[in-house]
């Protein structure tokens, strides 16, 4: 009756809350048909048809970035032991990969006031699309309005590249991943 909370704390009162878990890869997925779509609808001569969604699509680019921080907000490195995995500030927290998930939460009552948001130390390569990261970070319509949105998924595309490179062997390609979780 209390999703996975028994499972990680002994509570008589567990508060009410609600939550909401995203998956990172099925929205660059949609980025990625976003992308097709464009250019299919650009190359028909009816951009404009599309234009609506392609900028959702673009704006959820920027709440894509989400899943780009390690789960605990721990500064990308060496993260051997809770007590040495310091606490990140700005981006250095942000490893530029997609993760597993990201998700957030907060008290159903109002009065309580609080609210949480998760990441994810954990990136696998099949969650990785390059493409996605070229669109959001190269294609006019779907550049994200942020301020650093555009930025962050051109290093997103480097770092992205950077692992899949790093996951080949001299037999060829392998399957794996990355964590910055002890």
């Amino acid at each position: 009756p209390n999703g996975y909370l028994d499972l990680f704390t002994k509570d008589s009162s567990y508060a009410k809350q609600w939550k909401y878990t995203n998956a990172p890869d099925a929205d660059a997925r949609a980025v990625q048909v976003a992308l097709l779509a464009q250019q299919w609808a650009t190359a028909q001569g009816k951009g404009s048809q599309v234009a609506p969604e392609v900028a959702k699509a673009a704006k959820m680019g920027d709440y894509l970035r989400y899943s780009m921080f390690d789960k605990y907000f721990k500064q990308i490195g060496n993260c051997t032991s809770p007590s040495s995995c310091p606490a990140g500030t700005g981006k250095n927290s942000d490893h530029y990969l997609i993760s597993w998930y990201y998700a957030w939460g907060g008290a159903t009552d109002t009065s309580n006031g609080w609210a949480w948001r998760i990441g994810d130390s954990a990136s696998h390569q099949g969650y990785q699309n390059p493409l996605a990261a070229y669109a959001l970070s190269n294609v006019p319509a779907l550049k994200p309005l942020s301020a650093t949105g555009q930025q962050d998924w051109a290093k997103s595309l480097d770092r992205q590249l950077e692992l899949l490179q790093w996951l080949q062997s001299s037999d060829g390609a392998l399957a794996g991943g990355v964590t910055n979780s002890w």
